[in-house]
């Protein structure tokens, strides 16, 4: 590449890399401030409110042993476990009954019939905080590892930055080369196009992001926007939780879990493409023109410097930008970064299946999850 090529008059390519370039730097701005400002949950409470833990069970005898015990190592005072079994088909009752014999913080409830107008999730969460009595409320999954001391700094920094709801991205568990490939890409959408202290600085909706894996309330809060009856037919229903937040003037928080948060979303690739194609459509507003879209900003901006590199080094420089990010996010969020980086492309390509897949089952009408289907 010419040193005088920058002095030089540009020619079509060069204004197509120019064009790239810039959102690519205003996307690499927003990526490297976020790694600096998404922070760990820390510190130890000074006083200890109750905290109602609630989580939503439905067949989920796989994660039961990892979940529950460590879960119960957390030495928290002033703590109770609500779990909800959602008709289950598995061995899930069994073995939380068998660990209610063990600890007496845990009540079990049994879910109701699937109500009318209600995603299961949002009616199961709904019905755990009918029956919540603390001052707090951590809704989380049942595919999370939470450390020890994890609701502690969770609570604590809750208080300390005077929040009204607080959320985490945990750190995501990935053994297998698919999970590799497409779960990084949670973590890159959100950290690259959103700009996390907006959460915290304006009460606009449209900045608002949370994670349904550890979403911890105020009582007050909670109610205030409605709860889970509000969004009750909501597929992403985290996401819509956090803008009521915002609608309703509360503040609120994103965090990253690192350590003290994990968590390991799916368990084989069938179950990490049926998450994945419940989710992608939905939260693409049901539209196939929004998803279109955006898959096609996405090839645009972060593979085809990859396809252009083979043609001209001046992709260089665009590709550089790409890399730069990738790997920020890498360090930051413990991506591995074979996949993260030099697989990129190939990791695209599987998502973007992924997502094409989201579209048709939706539009067919043949969205299933955990046994239940699904409706746009």
């Amino acid at each position: 590449m010419e040193i005088y090529w920058l002095a030089s008059p540009l020619t079509p390519i060069d204004w197509v890399i120019l064009l790239l370039t810039i959102p690519l730097l205003l996307l690499a701005g927003i990526a490297l401030f976020n790694c600096f400002w998404v922070r760990i949950p820390y510190g130890t409470p000074l006083s200890f409110p109750k905290i109602s833990v609630l989580i939503p069970l439905r067949n989920e005898e796989k994660n039961i042993d990892v979940l529950l015990p460590a879960l119960l190592s957390t030495a928290y005072p002033e703590i109770e476990f609500i779990l909800l079994d959602d008709q289950s088909i598995d061995r899930t009752l069994q073995k939380i009954k068998n660990y209610s014999i063990q600890d007496s913080r845990i009540k079990i409830i049994t879910g109701k019939n699937l109500a009318e107008g209600w995603t299961g999730k949002n009616y199961a969460c709904h019905q755990l905080a009918k029956q919540a009595t603390g001052n707090y409320y951590l809704f989380m999954d049942a595919d999370v590892i939470p450390s020890a001391n994890a609701i502690s700094a969770t609570i604590s920094t809750l208080i300390s930055h005077k929040l009204d709801f607080l959320t985490v991205f945990p750190k995501q568990i990935m053994p297998t080369a698919l999970e590799k490939e497409i779960i990084p890409w949670i973590d890159f959408f959100l950290y690259t196009f959103l700009p996390i202290s907006f959460i915290t600085w304006f009460k606009s909706p449209f900045l608002a992001a949370a994670n349904g894996q550890w979403m911890f309330f105020k009582k007050e809060a909670y109610e205030k926007i409605g709860g889970h009856e509000k969004v009750k037919n909501t597929i992403v229903e985290d996401i819509a939780l956090a803008r009521n937040i915002n609608k309703s003037g509360l503040k609120m928080r994103l965090f990253t879990g690192g350590n003290l948060i994990q968590c390991r979303m799916y368990l084989d690739a069938s179950a990490l493409r049926a998450g994945f194609s419940k989710n992608v459509y939905a939260a693409a507003g049901y539209s196939s023109l929004n998803l279109i879209i955006f898959l096609s900003i996405l090839f645009t901006l972060f593979v085809m410097p990859w396809i252009g590199i083979f043609f001209n080094l001046k992709w260089v420089i665009p590709l550089s930008i790409i890399l730069l990010i990738k790997l920020s996010l890498g360090l930051k969020f413990k991506h591995p970064l074979l996949h993260t980086l030099f697989l990129h492309p190939i990791s695209f390509i599987k998502a973007l299946e992924i997502c094409l897949y989201s579209l048709q089952v939706w539009k067919n009408k043949t969205v299933q999850w955990k046994g239940r289907n699904l409706n746009a």
